[in-house]
């Protein structure tokens, strides 16, 4: 008896642990550059920014800038890199991002990052946002981001 509930349970559950870790693997192609589990964080209201994160990988041969980036969420989306100046935090835009050949730049919480700013709506965790991708040469890509709890530290699973 014990064996068959085991059994059944397993059964329900294996899905849902299936689907979680393929969604937190997700990865995006144009081209030489993959684009891995964008996710973004939650926020209370609008009145100040957001954040989203995401893993690049360039496979080619030829260096690859990262020149713009946008979404409906938002008015104003741009990578920013942290700092530590005197031991204080300091945050600024990073201008274009480049992404040698075979290299990753890895934006996450604490570092380099994409900063929404303006948002056109709350982010709430469990739904996902479009951010669209443009690239110098390998040219535009939309991915979804799953939205985060506000004090995440890694993607949604």
């Amino acid at each position: 008896m014990r064996k068959a509930a085991f059994r059944q349970t397993l059964g329900a559950l294996l899905p849902v642990v299936l689907t979680a870790a393929a969604h937190a693997g997700e990865v995006a192609s144009l081209g030489p550059l993959e684009i891995e589990t964008p996710w973004a964080r939650a926020t209370i209201g609008t009145a100040r920014p957001g954040a989203a994160y995401v893993t690049f990988r360039n496979t080619g041969d030829q260096l690859e800038k990262l020149v713009d980036i946008s979404t409906p969420a938002a008015a104003h989306p741009e990578v920013h890199e942290m700092t530590e100046e005197d031991g204080v935090m300091k945050m600024r835009p990073a201008g274009p991002l480049e992404i040698p050949p075979g290299e990753e730049a890895h934006l996450a919480p604490g570092g380099m990052h994409i900063m929404l700013m303006q948002l056109r709506q709350p982010l709430e965790e469990g739904e996902s946002i479009p951010i669209t991708f443009i690239f110098e040469e390998a040219g535009e890509i939309t991915v979804s981001a799953p939205i985060a709890s506000l004090a995440a530290r890694t993607p949604p699973e």
